[in-house]
């Protein structure tokens, strides 16, 4: 129970951040086989090669989108609901491979995912204001945290502790407004 428990709650907070990534991140584990469990059950097509594809694309236009003035918050009702209905669904699956009735991680993921919405929202917030950082930095920060994140979660850590140490490296290597170097 608490290994499917933890990867509902983790991969639930994570969709409040990302909607798109933390399924595909699962999709691809189940399909190489770190995690067992989806054969014959209604979340065996995560593991299909062309689901998986249109979950990466999904993945990746968020990590485009994201970083458009025009794209609404993460707040907003539509989108909102999505991350709740991709994080219900990231919980069930989770359950239902440790064979726990999927009713309980519905509800656990899409709690999850809106804990995950607002808390992602107000941090983003929070570092944009200390910082001082192009919000499309910050969200790529973010990007690469979700991911590297997801990674983690479904039994890849080495390329997940990767990602994140890459993300804080380069955002090390990025000056606050106001603290450049003066040439000359």
């Amino acid at each position: 129970l608490s290994a499917a428990l933890g990867r509902a709650i983790g991969l639930g907070m994570l969709t409040g951040c990302r909607s798109a990534t933390p399924i595909a991140v699962l999709g691809r584990a189940a399909a190489l086989g770190q995690l067992d469990g989806f054969e014959r059950t209604p979340f065996a097509p995560l593991t299909r090669p062309a689901v998986g594809r249109i979950l990466w694309l999904a993945a990746a236009g968020e990590w485009t989108g994201d970083k458009l003035p025009m794209t609404p918050s993460r707040l907003a009702r539509g989108p909102l609901i999505a991350r709740i209905v991709v994080g219900s669904v990231l919980g069930a699956a989770s359950f239902r491979t440790a064979r726990i009735p999927t009713q309980a991680g519905f509800a656990v993921g899409a709690v999850s995912a809106a804990a995950g919405a607002y808390a992602g929202y107000t941090l983003r917030q929070r570092v944009d204001t200390l910082s001082g950082w192009p919000d499309p930095l910050i969200g790529a920060a973010e990007d690469i945290i979700v991911t590297g994140g997801a990674l983690t979660i479904c039994g890849a850590p080495w390329l997940g502790f990767g990602l994140a140490a890459a993300a804080a490296v380069a955002l090390r290597a990025v000056p606050a407004p106001g603290t450049e170097p003066k040439l000359g």
